[in-house]
């Protein structure tokens, strides 16, 4: 009797310099290649380089809410009770963050627009991407 083998998935982390994104995408391909070298691709076994990004030390403020924005955006899309709450959640924290980020204070809600969430909504569910 043959005996049956489980597929697995391993999320591995490269981490390495590069001169530009160009060398960097060459040095992923390459740890592809080499990994390779110990998977049986008869059995179906593959190794993908899924993503290559640069590894910023910070992000602007501005990065950051554009960031926390299409994050917003993507939650209210699953159209789930629980994306919902994490958007309106989300939008609630960028609204402290801008308030923030202007009078340099702690966080707080006072001046929070509840119905401007539900605008924002209805945008994304009809197929926009607002980043306002």
């Amino acid at each position: 009797m043959a005996s049956e083998h489980s597929l697995y998935i391993a999320t591995l982390r490269a981490v390495f310099r590069a001169e530009d994104d160009v060398e960097a995408i060459m040095i992923a391909d390459q740890i592809k290649v080499n990994g390779q070298a110990d998977l049986e691709e008869d059995d179906g076994d593959t190794l993908d380089v899924t993503q290559v990004t640069q590894n910023l030390a910070a992000l602007s403020p501005d990065e950051t809410l554009h960031l926390l924005r299409r994050a917003r955006n993507a939650c209210i899309r699953t159209r789930t009770t629980q994306g919902w709450d994490m958007g309106k959640y989300l939008d609630e924290f960028i609204f402290m963050l801008e308030k923030r980020s202007e009078d340099h204070k702690g966080f707080e809600l006072a001046g929070y627009d509840y119905g401007r969430f539900h605008d924002i909504a209805q945008e994304v569910l009809r197929g926009g991407n607002p980043i306002h």
